[in-house]
């Protein structure tokens, strides 16, 4: 996966290698999920990604690698993302009701 994080607008975005075949979005929170027309997911932009994540700007703009992944299931879905920092591995996960406007 690839990633970028933007100081000035505070969004970290996270997509895969190949971003064919664009779909469609949904916004859960400071997440927003890009889907391919088979509904699996290209990528995730944190929104305010200081305040979403528990990581200052400058800690931000230090990260080495990012896994990012959207499990769903009849009852939720589950962001993880998988940032690393120096060596340092930070895992954060939000759940979300399985009806909040994901495609299954």
């Amino acid at each position: 996966m690839k990633f970028d994080y933007n100081p000035d607008l505070d969004i970290l975005t996270v997509e895969e290698e190949d971003y064919d075949n664009y779909s469609s979005s949904a916004e859960l929170a400071s997440f927003v999920i890009d889907f391919d027309e088979s509904g699996d997911v290209l990528g995730v932009e944190i929104i305010d990604a200081s305040e979403a994540l528990p990581l200052e700007k400058d800690e931000l703009e230090n990260i080495s690698q990012v896994e990012c992944s959207v499990e769903r299931t009849d009852e939720f879905l589950k962001v993880s993302v998988e940032i690393y920092i120096d060596g340092s591995k930070n895992v954060v996960s939000s759940n979300f009701p399985a009806d909040s406007g994901l495609q299954a």
